[in-house]
């Protein structure tokens, strides 16, 4: 009995010792964050609609449309439908990835699906400024700062 709770144990702490921590730097500051021993952060004091993360521009396609999003050179985040934060599709040349809520209204955990999978959840509930960020798959660094931005898009604009 104690080798399988110990064996459950230890898959538990390998299932989720993969996961990578996105948080604000400075606690109620959303406009710096830190994921994998890198920044991201406003590109001008103030201004949620253009972000830098490591010299990788994230900005919104139309002016002060929080529903799209450009990454880098060849990747684009949009809203699945319009208005509905709750389902995000990111496409780059020959990936398509989804990233949608687990349940309704419930923008605390994230399903990653389509060339990617994945999850992204709070670390605390009722707290968005530390989320668990688990991808499955080697992505570019343009697709991962696409999949880690949803959270901060949550953040700062929901």
């Amino acid at each position: 009995m104690k080798t399988i709770l110990t064996g459950l144990i230890l898959i538990l702490i390998a299932s989720t010792s993969s996961a990578q921590r996105l948080q604000t730097t400075f606690t109620k500051d959303f406009t710096r964050w830190s994921f994998d021993g890198n920044t991201i952060r406003t590109t001008f004091s103030g201004d949620l609609y253009s972000w830098d993360f490591e010299g990788i521009r994230i900005r919104t396609v139309f002016s002060k449309d929080v529903s799209q999003w450009s990454v880098g050179s060849d990747v684009r985040i949009r809203t699945v439908f319009s208005g509905d934060y709750s389902s995000w599709e990111i496409k780059d040349n020959s990936t398509t990835i989804r990233v949608r809520t687990t349940f309704n209204d419930d923008y605390e955990r994230w399903e990653i699906s389509g060339d990617a999978n994945g999850t992204i959840r709070t670390v605390f509930s009722d707290n968005t400024e530390r989320w668990e960020i688990d991808i499955e798959e080697e992505l570019s660094e343009e697709l991962v700062a696409a999949i880690v931005f949803i959270p901060i898009i949550v953040a700062t604009h929901l």
